[in-house]
């Protein structure tokens, strides 16, 4: 069996991936939160306006007013799970630092 050896690199790019997959968590949660409050408006507004016989123009602008407000708290969302991403990257670049800090004669030599 071989020996496992600390390699600091697969940290720098897990830290790496986490801080790109932070950046599209933001897109993603913003479109999906739009997506899904711009069907529920248009939805609520078809069934709970239907006596009242709404223009289409109402239908429309319930669509994007969903989809506006909605996107707003995916967006608050997105930050959110971003930020915890990205506190998970700077613990891992914290801990590669603390050992450079505090390292061996060996790991000294691979920063050299």
């Amino acid at each position: 069996m071989d020996k496992i050896h600390y390699d600091r690199e697969v940290i720098y790019n897990f830290a790496e991936a986490m801080y790109a997959k932070a950046k599209s968590m933001i897109i993603s949660e913003t479109v999906k939160y739009a997506f899904i409050g711009s069907i529920v408006f248009f939805m609520v507004t078809a069934f709970g306006l239907r006596s009242m016989n709404p223009s289409s123009f109402m239908y429309m602008l319930s669509f994007v007013l969903g989809g506006v407000i909605a996107g707003y708290f995916g967006y608050q969302s997105g930050q959110m799970k971003a930020f915890h991403l990205k506190l998970e990257a700077q613990r891992a670049l914290c801990l590669v630092q603390m050992e450079i800090n505090t390292g061996t004669k060996e790991s000294l030599k691979e920063v050299a």
